[in-house]
């Protein structure tokens, strides 16, 4: 986050995530900024929680063979990958 500090700008770390160890591709915020998205390299959906850094939700693959996630766009009332 970027906060404005003796009139100068500077990136402030403001929430930690703890994620399984997986690489992650791509991230979005829901329009309302209270959960956050991450796609990654095992082919799953996280959602997570912006005030608590806390997993909400995992959306998983239902075949064996999956494709890593490399964006996600909100839509309506659901997550499209």
């Amino acid at each position: 986050m970027w906060v404005k500090k003796d009139g100068c700008f500077a990136m402030e770390q403001k929430l930690v995530v703890s994620a399984p160890e997986t690489e992650s591709f791509c991230v979005q915020f829901d329009p309302d900024n209270k959960y956050f998205a991450v796609g990654g390299s095992d082919g799953t959906v996280r959602l997570y929680n912006t005030l608590t850094g806390k997993c909400a939700a995992v959306m998983s693959p239902s075949r064996a063979e999956h494709m890593p996630v490399t964006c996600v766009k909100y839509g309506g009332d659901a997550i499209r990958s």
